[in-house]
């Protein structure tokens, strides 16, 4: 399955899971998980066989492929992206949708990287 295959189905994952930032701590019987944003604070819970044991398994076996696509990405390439797009669509042949679209996405991600 390729990355982009396995990135849906992180975010199905993600979605049917408890919401919130997740935390933990150290409790009598192993570690214990805790949602920060629910209406009390925070809600605790145990992972379960199913969904969050799923996300956290799913999680941890990407994040070496999603490490290693984030980390092609440097600081300032949002700002270069832009400038790209902006020679490619205001000087001479008009780009098409499909670069564009390539693009804007690819500085989308950039800045989301920059981001402090």
């Amino acid at each position: 399955m390729s990355l982009l295959e396995e990135i849906k189905t992180l975010r199905e994952l993600e979605q049917q899971s408890i919401g919130g930032k997740w935390s933990w701590e150290a409790w009598h019987d192993g570690p214990l998980l805790y949602s920060t944003e629910y209406k009390s604070g925070y809600e605790y819970f145990n992972p379960q066989p199913g969904v969050e044991m799923d996300l956290l398994v799913t999680l941890r076996n990407l994040a070496p492929a999603m490490l290693e696509v984030l980390g092609c990405f440097h600081d300032g390439d949002a700002e270069t992206l832009g400038e790209i797009l902006d020679v490619f669509q205001f000087d001479g042949e008009p780009m098409s949708a499909v670069y564009a679209d390539c693009i804007s996405r690819l500085q989308k991600a950039a800045s989301l990287m920059e981001e402090q």
